[in-house]
């Protein structure tokens, strides 16, 4: 098929939606720059010109091809051509722009791999392969939340081309966001947030607060409110059997199911709605709230709240939304973690019927463990594999919140990227509806390489992640600056696979992996001198100077993290040294961070930032 005298056709009408008018101007550009032929963009057929069908077209209904739509369920695409046309479509308008990403990736070569890395080689105007692909993604939901991809700093074009969307987020619908998800405070630790702010003086019996705690509150100008030091009593409301107790004019439960019905209306195209903890170690702990966690466990009072809720949600949304369909997420985290079940003979079996989950009610694990083993690995400590495991025998639906690496210590090397494949596929097999990876490194190497390894990966998890790694390092530093990345890497895992059992070495946040007698000055030396031969022989590259200034930029990236593990442990390393020779290192460490534009980290990026460093005179403030 030859492009040239080519359009690409849109839909007209109701038939067009934001995401295909942007995947019409995304296969505008990357085909002009890659083989320098222009299509214009076009709502007509003309004689004897061939197109580009993007969506649902009248060109399409005319070609009657044979394609299951339901098969490609929300996301997932086709591309076929007939009678010389091309054409792309699927459900949604998202899916129409992941199918001009693919299109554009398998038959022009074209790679995304971070927000400042695109590949666009240079082709024919010509394609010689067969045209007939049709791409299912193994989970309809994804997000590898890092750098390019979330929070305020996301590149929402590189969002959208690398597929994913997190609730984070806040893109516009031409990017492929879709509300399919929804709860306050983007959508987490936020069950405080569905009782108005005037009840917490004329119903202080809604909230508990623990005593001594510091009780500030911020509410903000729509009404929403929160602390993290206030939740909610999980029994105000609800009778011994777990249901809604009718007899009360008002309690906390009735509140908080009209708070969520306001949400449901206002959210039309959304079926799963969130209600989980605060960011606690705790739970209500009025007399009530305490006889019942001793009963069910914290986990099963959250599990008897969130049925009452779907069930109430539910049969309002059939009464009055024509049987629309309600999910309720909640979290498996922090005092919830463990499962409410118990052991008989060898089986798993919950403690009471009242905690099974409904099946509208999806359990969101929130569950980390030391990342240099699998998650679900019985190399894991009990609280780790334990809770995956228990919950598997009570609930039907899951969601997943992984962390892939500290934010504790972003620039750490972590020696986990042999274990992505098999998680995913871990997950993927175990039917997890959405899964979500937290990394949120700023544009830092690490977060980039293994951001765009998952995000293929939780797509099809049947490549291969170690050509897909080797793929990204070519592009991202040369292939020559490639060479001394891998080796820079080597000398940590090699380190690693040794040392972690030896020395019990937890890489969880905040755990003992940062500690200086875990890491030996002389793997941190050994993989600085050969970055710092890396960035010598990227220097002498004959390439465009742009590339040269980026793949440089990316080496120095590399460089930063046996810096900052050098800072980190400076007194055990250098017991000799002065307060002056460290605040030095810290300046050239924070110069070289700017330098390389890495600098915030995690959604508390205001505390885990250099410029804090700065602050606390050189002195980290955790």
């Amino acid at each position: 098929m030859n492009l040239n005298n080519m359009g690409i056709l849109i839909p007209v009408g109701d038939k067009i939606s934001e995401p295909i008018r942007f995947a019409a101007q995304e296969l505008q550009e990357f085909i002009l720059k890659s083989t320098g032929v222009f299509l214009p963009t076009t709502i007509f057929v003309n004689s004897g010109h061939k197109v580009i069908s993007l969506g649902k077209t009248k060109l399409l209904e005319d070609a009657k091809l044979d394609v299951d739509y339901a098969a490609l369920r929300e996301e997932g695409f086709f591309i076929k051509e007939k009678d010389g046309n091309v054409f792309i479509d699927g459900n949604l308008g998202s899916a129409v722009l992941y199918g001009v990403y693919d299109f554009l990736e398998y038959y022009f070569g074209i790679r995304f791999f971070s927000a400042d890395t695109t590949v666009i080689p240079k082709n024919l105007p010509e394609i010689s392969q067969k045209i007939d692909r049709i791409e299912v993604p193994a989970c309809d939901y994804r997000a590898y939340m890092s750098g390019d991809v979330f929070s305020w700093w996301a590149d929402a074009k590189f969002m959208a081309r690398s597929r994913t969307y997190n609730p984070f987020t806040h893109v516009g619908e031409r990017y492929g966001k879709r509300d399919w998800m929804y709860g306050r405070n983007q959508s987490t630790h936020n069950m405080n947030y569905y009782i108005p702010p005037e009840y917490r003086q004329t119903h202080p019996e809604f909230f508990y607060v623990r005593p001594g705690v510091n009780e500030v509150v911020g509410w903000e100008d729509d009404g929403t409110g929160n602390s993290p030091n206030i939740t909610v009593c999980l029994t105000n409301g609800l009778t011994d059997d777990g249901k809604l107790d009718e007899s009360m004019e008002i309690s906390a439960a009735k509140v908080i199911i009209e708070e969520f019905k306001k949400d449901i209306i206002a959210h039309p195209d959304t079926k799963y709605f969130t209600f989980e903890q605060e960011d606690l170690s705790y739970g209500c702990e009025c007399e009530k709230c305490k006889a019942e966690a001793e009963k069910y466990k914290r986990s099963g009072m959250l599990i008897r709240y969130c049925n009452m809720l779907a069930t109430e949600l539910q049969k309002w949304a059939n009464e009055e939304l024509g049987g629309r369909e309600i999910n309720i997420v909640t979290f498996a985290y922090s005092y919830t973690k463990q499962a409410p079940v118990k052991q008989v003979d060898g089986k798993i079996l919950p403690i009471h019927p009242s905690v099974v989950p409904k099946d509208n009610v999806v359990m969101r694990l929130a569950i980390f463990g030391n990342a240099h083993y699998p998650i679900f690995s019985d190399k894991q400590k009990e609280e780790t594999y334990k809770p995956m495991h228990e919950w598997g025998a009570i609930c039907k639906k899951f969601m997943f919140w992984g962390y892939d690496r500290g934010f504790d210590c972003p620039l750490w090397y972590w020696p986990s990227f042999k274990n992505l494949k098999q998680e995913v596929k871990y997950l993927i097999d175990k039917g997890y509806i959405y899964i979500q990876v937290e990394n949120e490194g700023k544009f830092e190497w690490q977060c980039c390489y293994r951001g765009y390894v998952y995000n293929k990966l939780l797509w099809n998890p049947d490549q291969d992640e170690n050509v897909l790694g080797d793929e990204f390092l070519d592009a991202y530093f040369s292939p020559v600056g490639a060479e001394y990345v891998k080796k820079f890497m080597d000398v940590y895992e090699k380190f690693y696979e040794k040392a972690v059992p030896e020395r019990d070495i937890m890489f969880v946040m905040l755990r003992n992996y940062r500690n200086a007698e875990n890491l030996d000055i002389e793997v941190i030396d050994e993989s600085y001198d050969i970055i710092c031969e890396g960035i010598k022989a990227v220097e002498k590259l004959d390439v465009d100077p742009i590339d040269k200034e980026r793949y440089l930029r990316h080496m120095r990236m590399v460089r930063l993290t046996p810096l900052f593990c050098k800072y980190l442990g400076w007194e055990k390393y250098y017991p000799n040294s002065t307060k002056e020779e460290k605040i030095n290192h810290a300046k050239y460490f924070i110069d070289e961070s700017y330098k390389t534009e890495t600098r915030g980290y995690h959604s508390m990026s205001e505390y885990w930032s250099f410029d804090k460093l700065v602050e606390e005179n050189y002195e980290l403030p955790y």
